[in-house]
């Protein structure tokens, strides 16, 4: 009885080490994280290391702000690398890996406008949300960052999930017409998953509805709120979808170069969408939209307080792509 114990002991402990999820620099599991990978010429630093820089804010220290990170985001310790590596190399978890640019080919100006990793097994799982191009490597090669990365600023949330969860945000990303490049679907979960094993066939349904909002909670108990939609939505995210539903003016960072930007939007008869034009992150980091690829939104009502990270640039032609946000409750 005291051998079959201890067996089960060290099963456990064995397998609470290597539970999957969002990650911190030190390897700890976390609920939740923001991270933004500064412009190149605002964090520049050493020539080598210029364009690697980024700050974060973890659930394991919310207080404690915008903290600029001592690791670079190409290193494998650095937080993307402590949260993607592991997946890259396992061979028992379910894994979708999505770009519209993808790391490898040409890029897709069909499908959906979106970017991220969400991987999974029996217990846990973790979505990954970012804004960079032919990020990151498929699976079975060693966790970096492109060079191609560098010069904007980039935006990621990583939320850690239960499995419970992670089936409906299958249900999301088939709305959002993701460009999969690289997954893996162990036997075992393919009919636990139904919906993740969908997203990777790239099958677009014109059958309405052309959007959804899906309430989400984390490992923790957080809530979230995911806004997906695909190209037949034809509306722009934002404005016609995002503000109404939260009810609340919004303020988007989004990628301005190219033709086809929206200007900032007072024609709806409550919600304002206005664009930003300057990021400021602390007392020591300024730079304009123009040095920035990322995506996110902020209410812009001073009783609300929640962030959103998303796929969705503020351009005509996004109207008619597929991609979301993720918003905080």
């Amino acid at each position: 009885m005291r051998v079959a114990l201890l067996a089960l002991l060290s099963i456990w402990l064995q397998t609470g080490s290597t539970e999957l999820g969002c990650r911190d620099e030190n390897g700890n599991l976390v609920d939740w994280y923001y991270l933004y990978k500064l412009p190149e010429k605002v964090a520049a630093g050493r020539s080598e290391t210029a364009g690697l820089h980024y700050t974060f804010v973890t659930a394991g220290q919310p207080s404690a702000g915008w903290q600029l990170s001592a690791r670079n985001v190409n290193e494998s310790e650095s937080i993307p690398g402590r949260t993607v590596g592991p997946v890259l190399s396992a061979k028992n978890l379910l894994a979708v890996l999505y770009n519209d640019e993808p790391p490898e080919g040409k890029t897709d100006g069909l499908r959906g406008h979106t970017k991220g990793v969400v991987a999974t097994d029996w217990t846990s799982g973790f979505w990954l949300i970012h804004s960079v191009p032919k990020y990151p490597p498929e699976l079975g090669q060693e966790y970096h960052y492109p060079n191609t990365g560098r010069m904007y600023g980039q935006s990621f949330l990583c939320v850690s999930f239960g499995a419970d969860q992670m089936d409906a945000i299958g249900g999301q990303l088939v709305l959002n017409e993701p460009h999969v490049y690289s997954y893996h679907v162990p036997d075992e979960l393919r009919e636990r998953f139904p919906k993740l094993v969908e997203a990777t066939r790239m099958k677009t349904d014109s059958k309405p509805p052309h959007w959804n909002v899906l309430k989400m909670r984390s490992r923790a108990g957080v809530t979230f709120n995911s806004f997906a939609k695909n190209r037949y939505f034809k509306k722009e995210l934002y404005a016609d979808l995002i503000a109404p539903s939260l009810q609340s003016n919004l303020l988007v960072e989004s990628w301005q170069h190219g033709a086809g930007n929206l200007p900032s939007d007072c024609s709806k008869p409550k919600w304002t969408v206005l664009n930003i034009e300057g990021v400021t992150i602390g007392q020591q980091y300024r730079f304009e939209t123009l040095q920035d690829h990322s995506k996110w939104a902020v209410s812009g009502d001073s009783e609300r307080r929640f962030i959103c990270v998303g796929d969705i640039n503020r351009q005509e032609h996004q109207k008619v792509r597929g991609g979301g946000s993720v918003c905080s409750e």
